[in-house]
């Protein structure tokens, strides 16, 4: 009976009902997520990942030929997407942030030191109190 409502709902979205895909959606979003949270373990890749299977069934609905069911087929784009999507993940470096960051930017950018940054604000100040001072005398003194 289930097998007959999907069969049906796809001939329509094949037909352009794209309201008719989106029950299809509803009916297994939930298995489909859990076969994508199975790859990621984390919630919002596992969403994220769920979106790309439905997107990729819905672009080969075209090629769907119902000599299987259709959810059997949307299974196999699952386990093929959570594949890839272990692969890729493998071929990423993994970036962790921590909280131990160093106390002052030296380490962050090697080429400035605090020595070098208290002595150009110094000479900076000392250079506007001069402009200051000149500007104080007269034209002549100048």
């Amino acid at each position: 009976m289930a097998d007959r409502q999907d069969h049906i709902l796809v001939e329509q979205s094949q037909a352009g009902y794209s309201e008719a895909f989106g029950l299809l959606v509803k009916k297994y979003q939930r298995k489909i997520y859990e076969i994508a949270y199975h790859f990621t373990r984390n919630v919002d890749e596992a969403n994220d990942l769920a979106q790309e299977i439905f997107l990729k069934a819905f672009r080969a609905l075209p090629n769907f030929e119902s000599s299987a069911t259709f959810y059997t087929w949307l299974y196999r784009i699952a386990q093929n997407a959570g594949i890839d999507y272990v692969r890729r993940k493998s071929n990423r470096p993994e970036y962790l942030f921590s909280n131990n960051f160093p106390t002052d930017e030296s380490s962050i950018h090697p080429r400035v030191t605090n020595a070098q940054i208290v002595t150009e604000a110094e000479a900076s100040e000392i250079r506007d109190q001069i402009k200051q001072a000149v500007s104080e005398l007269s034209p002549r003194q100048q």
